[in-house]
Parts: C-alpha cells; structure tokens; sequence
C-alpha cells in the first residue's frame, strides 16, 4: 500500500517504489556500496543493448538505486471539455523528475525501452504519461528547463551522461529539492495509435517543451520500441488518478467514454500499455 499524504483535492502522494521494494522509510538510495550515476554509465559502455537493459533494470529493481526524487509526486490539475460542454477536473501525481540511477548527488538519467519502463512502472505501481498528461505537467512545472538538443551519437551512453550533465548545470543555484521539473527531455509517452499500427513493435515519444510552451517533438511513432536515445526520458506516474473525489488507474479512464478526454487529446481515446 502507499502512503497518502492527506485527503484533499490534489494532495501529494509518496512514491510507490518505497512498498515494491519493500524499502523502510529511512532507506538511503545510492548509499555506499551502491554504484553512482556515472559508475554505471561507465559499466554500460561495453555491454549490448539487451545487456544494458537489463542492467539498468537491475540498479532501478533490485538494488534501489536511485535518487530520492524517484520516491516523491506532486499534484498535477488535469482539465478537459466533455462533448456535452461541461468541464471535468481531474487531478494525477507524477514523479519530480526523470527516471534517474545513482545516488542523490551522482545520478545519470537514464533512457529504457518502453516494455521495460512498462515494467519499472508496473512494479511501482506507476504508469506512463500520455501525450495530454505531459502537457499538464510541464505546465504545472515549477521548474522549465529550455531544451538541449545534441546531435551526435544520439544513442550512446556517453551521451546520456553529458546531455545530464548539461541539465544539471541548468539546474544549478536553482533549490529543486521537491520541485517538479520538466522541458528537459522527450517523453515516451501511452498512445491509442500504438495499437492501430501494423507493426506492433513502436515507441512513442512525445514532448521537449520550449520556453512559449510549444513541444519540438510532436507525437511520434517511427522509432523501433529498441530504439532509446540521450532525449528520451521515462516519466511515470503513480497510477492512481483523482477525480470527483474517486480515484482511478489510466486503464480506467482511458476506457471511460466521458472522464478519458481528463488524459487523452487523440481522435481515439482507448486503454493502451507497452
């Protein structure tokens, strides 16, 4: 069970990855004896991408290791129009940040295909975003990064490690210790057109917002589900989304004719995972 930090609209919740784990509440991560951000970038340089996966898996799954920003949410309003004109409020709680490894003062965010983030998320009980929850959050962020694109060795390792660099220095003299923080990477993102493509084997990547809010990568499903680059980041969200004083899981409001225009702008609104 999670924590609940309060009962009134748009209260916060603590991370699920806490009870997955069976972690106690006190628990360190990234504590000694623990690779850093940068260690395991640099153990990942000569494995295969199968291998580095699984790695990755490994740090976030069964060794914990992550920064703290991994175990905390914050309320994000969600407002949409019904087809009969009446608005809905909803509320959802994402995590801080990126999905990250190492400890607090030296993680690397990291990318992952999208079946494992599936599973990270599933095991937090997390989801990912859709391409409308991305935009709610970047526009609850207390903190927007402006973009950084790269252009060389897009899917290398050493790359991930400077793009982050990179962000950490944007973030430098700013207090972000509980603050939300967004524009600094892609979204892989839930999509309904994942399951009308011939070719099942997608991803989805959505986001990158700049300064006047406009994304730069527009919804997109072009990329093999292999494929992972430095501008990818792996958002989730702790699965349980308030509305009307109920709470419900994506999948559930996804399939509800009304309350799934709260999380998802497309022609076609129907649940969908990796």
């Amino acid at each position: 069970m999670l924590l609940l930090l309060g009962m009134s609209a748009c209260s916060s919740f603590l991370n699920p990855r806490q009870s997955a784990l069976n972690q106690p509440s006190t628990a360190k991560l990234g504590s000694t004896g623990k690779p850093t951000g940068p260690e395991i970038i640099g153990a990942l340089r000569n494995l295969s991408l199968e291998e580095r996966e699984t790695y990755l898996l490994h740090q976030l799954l069964k060794e914990a290791n992550g920064p703290d920003f991994l175990r905390k949410t914050k309320c994000v309003p969600l407002i949409a129009v019904s087809l009969k004109g009446d608005t809905l409020r909803g509320y959802c709680f994402p995590l801080l940040d990126y999905l990250a490894v190492g400890g607090n003062k030296d993680f690397v965010r990291v990318p992952l295909q999208p079946q494992n983030a599936q599973t990270v998320a599933e095991a937090w009980s997390c989801t990912l975003p859709t391409r409308k929850i991305v935009d709610a959050i970047y526009a609850a962020a207390d903190v927007k990064l402006e973009p950084h694109p790269l252009t060389q060795h897009r899917d290398s390792v050493t790359t991930f490690l400077e793009h982050n660099q990179i962000i950490q220095g944007q973030l430098k003299g700013k207090n972000k210790q509980g603050l939300l923080i967004a524009g600094h990477k892609k979204d892989v993102v839930l999509s309904p057109r994942l399951l009308r493509l011939e070719k099942k084997d997608r991803v989805a990547i959505y986001g990158w917002h700049k300064p006047d809010g406009k994304p730069i990568q527009p919804l997109y499903l072009g990329h093999v589900a292999w494929y992972t680059d430095y501008s990818h980041g792996i958002r989730l969200l702790y699965n349980r989304f308030e509305v009307n004083g109920r709470y419900y899981t994506l999948q559930e409001l996804l399939a509800d004719p009304v309350l799934s225009r709260l999380v998802c702008d497309e022609d076609i609104c129907e649940p969908v995972q990796y």
